[in-house]
This record gives structure tokens, sequence and C-alpha cells, in this order.
């Protein structure tokens, strides 16, 4: 009896135990919506900057022709998400440009440069624009001619929206572009660059080497100096140059442009910007006069005659020098 009764509570037990069991169960299986919801919050927060992507576009992107070794390519970017973005890189097949970077212009005194920048914010419900004279996207380095009517392929990189494939038309140094992407031009969009040219003046030659010097000024919209050209009789090499000065030594450098910003100037001085001549062929006397081709972004292209001073001269506005107003033209 004893044996049976114990046997009769070890089978209660065994009741109790699986009742016990089932509830527990069976308030899992009661609470699985609340447990799995915050799994499910956290997914949706994952994939928030992948939404975010699909609100950047990009309108009328648009790039330079080149004169040089170096190009830029603008655009508007835009952004109807409400989180902000970051263009942080481009992109460009290895053949034409072998380096891409992200550049602002920035205005110093009567001066401009560009410089490397590590991104350009793209804020939420709002765009940012690059544009001549502001942030752009520099091609350095380009492998061969990038013509007037082509079609690069860009990549852009944001730090959200990931790569996003851009063909931008390629204009005229000078030229805006036309429809692109079912949206009104906005490149170069402004009113139109009046430059004119003063005092600009020489060096005599002393071996095979001289530079040209002047003040540009700007009546309307921003515009870069992007090259010059000269009679190959007179020199073989011309190029847009600056001096910099690191101690006591100072050495000449090659810059891709100097920027004339919007109702401003920029002044081509000894010890700083202007135009070199290179390889000269022929002894440059003082008096004579010579004349470079200047070729600016939107201006175009504008003769100018300048007066061969002593080296050594500082030229002067007494020295007859005269004013060269651009005439926009098509740049070739």
């Amino acid at each position: 009896m004893k044996r049976i009764s114990q046997l009769r509570l070890f089978a209660v037990g065994l009741l109790a135990l699986g009742a016990i069991a089932g509830a527990a169960c069976g308030g899992d299986d009661d609470d699985s919506g609340d447990a799995t919801a915050p799994a499910a919050t956290a997914t949706k927060a994952a994939t928030t900057p992948a939404a975010v992507a699909g609100t950047i576009s990009i309108e009328n992107p648009f790039a330079r022709a080149t004169t040089n070794d170096v190009s830029a390519v603008f655009m508007t970017v835009k952004n109807s998400g409400s989180t902000a973005d970051r263009l942080v890189n481009a992109k460009v097949d290895p053949a034409i440009a072998g380096t891409v970077e992200v550049h602002e212009t920035v205005t110093q005194g009567a001066t401009s440069k560009m410089q490397k920048v590590a991104g350009i914010d793209i804020p939420a419900n709002g765009s940012a624009e690059l544009k001549s004279g502001g942030y752009h996207i520099m091609l350095m380095n380009v492998k061969r001619e990038i013509k007037e009517g082509e079609t690069l392929e860009v990549t852009v990189v944001f730090e959200k929206a990931g790569e996003v494939k851009v063909k931008a038309p390629v204009v005229a140094v000078g030229g805006t572009p036309g429809m692109s992407m079912g949206t009104p031009s906005t490149g170069g969009m402004t009113m139109p660059a009046t430059i004119t040219v003063e005092n600009a003046f020489a060096r005599a030659t002393t071996n095979d080497v001289t530079g040209m010097y002047m003040t540009i000024k700007n009546g309307g919209a921003a515009d870069r100096l992007v090259n010059a050209k000269i009679d190959p009789a007179i020199a073989g090499v011309v190029e847009v140059h600056e001096t910099v000065t690191q101690g006591a030594t100072s050495k000449m450098q090659k810059v891709a442009g100097i920027d004339i910003p919007a109702s401003g100037m920029a002044e081509l001085k000894p010890g700083g910007y202007h135009v070199m001549l290179m390889n000269v062929k022929r002894e440059i006397k003082v008096g004579e006069t010579i004349e470079v081709t200047l070729v600016f972004e939107k201006a175009g292209e504008i003769k100018v005659k300048a007066n061969v001073v002593e080296a050594g001269a500082t030229g002067g506005m007494n020295m007859g020098g005269g004013t060269a107003m651009a005439t926009p033209t098509k740049a070739p």
C-alpha cells in the first residue's frame, strides 16, 4: 500500500509538471509578437540608409572640354529625404583621368585657389550645387583630350546612397549644357562674365623663359583663367603659373587655373600668379609689344597686347598697356 501511494503521488506530480510546462509554452506563444518587435524595429532601422539613398537625385551634370590636362564636372545634387547625406568621392575610367578629387574654390583677398575637400554635405530636404567658382569634381592628369559633344560617365560616391553613375555631356570652355535629364539647364546659368584686362606687361628675356603680368577685373559672374596661347614662333610652351614660397626659397609651379571672383579681380604679378612663357624662340626686347590670347571658362578667348619692360620692372598704369575687354567666344 505504501508503494502504491508513492506511485500515485509521483503520477500527480508528473501531471502538475505537465500543466506548468504547458502554461509556460502557452505564455511564450502569446507573447511572441511583442518579443520579436524589437528585432523588426532594428531591421527597419538598418535599412533606413537604403531608403535615403533612393531620395538622392543628380540633375544637369556636365563637364568642361579640356584645354590642358585638367577638367571639371559640375551638377546639382538634390536630397528629398529626411536624412542628410554626403558626397565623398568620384571615379572615372582611368584611361580618361589619373586622379579624381572633390574640390572647393576658396577666395583669399583678390585671388582664389582650389583645394581638395573631404566631402560635400547634402542636407536633408535640400540640395548642393557643384558649379564654377565653388564645389566641383576635379579631373587631373587627364590622359586624352575631352572633346565638346561627347559624354563622360562619372561615378559619384555618397556616404549613404553609395555609388551613382552619371552621364555628363561635355561642353566647350565657356559653354553651358543644354536640357539634361528632363530638367532645364542650370550649369553656368548666371549673368555673363564681363572680363577686362588692364596693364598687361611682359619681361624682356635674359634666357629662354619670361613671365607676363596683368590685372584681370570681372564685372559679372565668377570666371576662371584656364589657359593662354601665343605665336609658336615666340614661345613653344605657355602655362598659367603660381610662385610658391617655401622657407627662404621660392619656386614656380603650373596651376589648373586662376579664379576671377564675381564682381572682383585677380592680379597676376611678380611673386604670385603669372602667365609663363617657356622655350622662348627669340629675344623678347624692351619696347616691343607681344600679343597673348587668354582663355577663360566663360568669357572664352581674349587677345591682350602686353608691353615688354626690363627684367625686374613692375609695369605701371602709365606704360601704355591699354585695356582688353572680353567678348564671349567659344574656345576651340
